[in-house]
């Protein structure tokens, strides 16, 4: 075999070679582009930092290329971001002063509010039980809202409230120091100062706190944020449902959240502290669990009824802003997680507690209105810092909007032309801190102001003299409970507290079975002034009928529209007699009353419809009128609650001042009522027709429901 290659396999090797090398020069190439390419890309990821580093110690909104540093020293760069990181710290540490939380009240003037609170705040000392012996709005630890100087309350509440203040405080911190965004910071601090300033209330304060928690502990993957709100999601509830509620829907979502970003581990932890504080509070407040069960019970039959009985229409304008408000932070936060997904969250923690605040803003438009505005301007200051530097700047040119919009539409308590001045100088928190260090000055003046309100509502020496010392003390219905620490006497309250939040017919029962019995009170004084369009005969129709049967008219007072009841030794002994039945169209002319010697009821089945129902479950159901024609042309009208209705309202001898109310006790009624009407804005809520039964209250007794009409 010749050992020379054919010129064919030479061919081939030869083309082999050129393969070969043709691809070493190839993979040669490609690594030194890929190494180029990988170089120029960690050039510019370097420019960047340096260039947002920049424009962040620098205020610039632009990205010039940089000029070489120096590597000796500090960097300018890190340099401003100190600076401004120092500057952020102490906007937050400034607000919290300026916004400093100290509440201290005295015992209010005549009113609705002094009355509960004060309650509220003796009501452990005095061995009342929620639940057992009184249910209201507030729970056993509702003085923390509202704390007077009574045993240790004042500092309690205020320690509260200073803890509050100071995780608001680290929450800010955390996300300047640990999420270094001091922009963000500042709007923050800058929102939630103004918030204060225009009048952010204990209820709003304490939701955002605990969103802010919830917020924090999302971002910075921290537990111990939200373990906290854990802790205030058991505390809160015994301080007011409504706003328990809403801690605990805040919670939640964000609890949901933190599950689904990083596992069950802290919303178990947070749920479970959550539920030990509860249960440690429950024990040393109730004597046993079926009086706890009963007042959560209780507690939600309240916060069940609020919507349709206690419902305030105020000036419409006002609702709108609310509205438009409530709208554009909706839309707004929407538009921003859209653009920012990592704002998202912080818009589904912050929900709840704004729609829940907007529903308790404007069910009642007689104050409670004012809520709304300053709620909204420090949830703004919350969103922002989870926002965008760009949103950030944004979110604080709404915030300062919508305090002028509060002040030029009247949902704030003053005008435009006094919005700088407050944001400038109205600011409580110095004096608040000023009053805390001198504590037993505070003292004493909350003693002088108690003194100088209670001195309106002394009564003769003859009514204090006979009610003085009674084995089972005093009432007062329906709602002025400060005669009782106005004149040094023993007191026991309603079951419902105060007669106009009997809103149901179980609460009304209780309220009822309360004036009945041994331990019912001696003594009731009956206040027949009006509270909002509302009479206590109406209200709370089977408290009224108990009254009426186990008490007697001992005294009256004209000028104070004011009798004194004493409890009978019996009961008047009765009977009920049926009278027929008959149909009612609401908003028409009305129906004839039966005519009788005796006391005249009507049970009135009043069922919402199903914009009743939605009405009653998301926001407000307006108000029904009662009208009563008398035989002599003349009409009274009161305001009708249509749940407690079904028991029987009194409609024949309704009176029409206190002179007439007195006659009931005495058996020279009012003049007969001849035609009974009802109407009013919540017509659209209810059924067409009114089904009603007519009953007849007869006594045996020579005085009680025997009335004789005036001539």
């Amino acid at each position: 075999m010749s050992s020379q290659l054919s010129p064919l396999q030479t061919a081939r090797n030869s083309h082999k070679k050129a393969q070969k090398s043709t691809k070493n020069e190839y993979q040669r190439a490609t690594g030194e582009e890929i190494n180029a390419k990988t170089q120029r890309r960690n050039d510019a990821k370097s420019r960047r930092r340096r260039d947002q580093c920049r424009t962040r110690a620098l205020g610039l909104q632009d990205r010039t290329p940089l000029r070489p540093v120096r590597r000796l020293g500090r960097s300018p760069c890190r340099k401003g971001g100190e600076r401004r990181g120092k500057l952020a710290a102490a906007v937050v540490i400034a607000a919290a002063i300026l916004t400093f939380p100290f509440e201290a009240l005295p015992l209010g003037a005549p009113g609705i509010d002094s009355g509960w609170q004060w309650v509220v705040n003796i009501a452990s000392q005095q061995d009342w039980v929620f639940g057992r012996d009184v249910v209201f709005t507030y729970g056993p630890l509702g003085w923390m809202a509202s704390p007077q100087d009574v045993g240790a309350h004042l500092l309690l509440a205020n320690g509260f409230r200073i803890a509050l203040q100071g995780l608001m405080v680290i929450c800010g911190l955390m996300v300047l120091f640990r999420m270094k965004q001091p922009a963000q910071i500042l709007v923050f601090a800058g929102l939630w100062t103004i918030a204060g300033a225009v009048g952010l209330r204990f209820e709003g304060f304490v939701v955002l706190v605990a969103a802010t928690a919830m917020l924090i502990s999302l971002k910075t993957k921290a537990a111990w944020p939200a373990v906290t709100a854990g802790v205030i999601m058991g505390i809160v509830p015994f301080i007011k449902t409504s706003l328990g509620i809403a801690i605990a829907a805040t919670v939640m979502v964000g609890l949901a959240l933190i599950w689904k970003d990083r596992g069950p581990k802290v919303p178990i932890m947070t749920v479970t502290v959550g539920g030990l504080t509860a249960a440690i509070l429950a024990a040393l407040m109730f004597p046993s669990v079926p009086v706890f069960r009963a007042w959560i019970g209780q507690a939600l039959e309240v916060v069940d009824g609020y919507a349709a009985a206690a419902s305030i229409i105020g000036p419409p304008h006002i609702l709108i802003t609310g509205v438009l408000l409530l709208a554009g932070v909706i839309c707004g936060g929407l538009l921003l997680s859209r653009n920012r997904p990592t704002f998202g969250p912080a818009a589904l923690i912050l929900t709840p507690g704004l729609l829940i605040t907007f529903r308790l803003a404007f069910v009642r438009q007689d104050g409670h209105q004012y809520l709304f505005v300053p709620f909204v301007i420090a949830l703004l200051g919350v969103a922002s810092l989870s926002a965008s530097r760009r949103a950030t700047l944004a979110l604080l040119i709404a915030g300062l909007a919508v305090a002028v919009l509060g002040t030029a539409s009247g949902a704030l308590p003053f005008g435009p032309t006094s919005l700088p001045q407050i944001i400038t100088l109205g600011h409580r928190g110095p004096s608040n801190i000023k009053r805390l260090v001198h504590f037993k000055e505070t003292r004493s003046d909350l003693s002088a102001a108690s003194e100088k309100n209670l001195s309106t509502l002394r009564l003769p020496a003859s009514w204090t003299e006979q009610m003085a010392e009674t084995p089972n003390g005093i009432t007062v219905v329906p709602w002025e409970l400060m005669y009782a620490p106005a004149n040094n006497l023993p007191f026991q309250p309603l079951r419902s507290m105060q007669l106009y939040s009997a809103y149901t017919p179980k609460l009304d029962r209780l309220t009822a079975e309360g004036l009945s019995g041994p331990t019912a009170p001696d003594f009731v004084l009956d206040d027949f002034a009006p509270v909002g369009k509302r009479r206590a005969l109406l209200d709370a129709p089977q408290t009224w009928r108990t009254l009426f049967l186990e008490y007697r008219l001992e005294r009256s007072a004209q000028d104070r529209a004011l009798l004194m009841l004493s409890k009978r030794p019996q009961p008047l002994e009765h009977k009920w007699q049926d009278l027929g039945t008959a149909t009612l169209e609401v908003g028409g002319p009305g129906i004839t009353v039966p005519p009788s010697p005796h006391l005249v009821f009507a049970e009135i089945d009043a069922p919402l419809n199903l914009f009743g129902r939605l009405n009653k479950a998301f926001f407000r159901v307006p108000l029904l009128m009662a009208v009563f024609h008398r035989v002599d042309g003349s009409s009274s009208w009161a305001r009708l609650i249509p749940a407690t209705a079904t028991a029987g309202i009194l409609v024949s001898h309704f009176p029409h001042d206190i002179d007439d109310y007195a006659g009931l006790w005495s058996g020279r009624g009012p003049v007969a009522v001849s035609r009974l009407q009802i109407a009013g804005p919540g017509e659209k809520n209810y059924a067409r027709r009114f089904n009603i039964r007519w009953r007849e209250l007869v006594t045996t007794a020579s005085e009680g429901s025997r009335v004789t009409p005036h001539s």
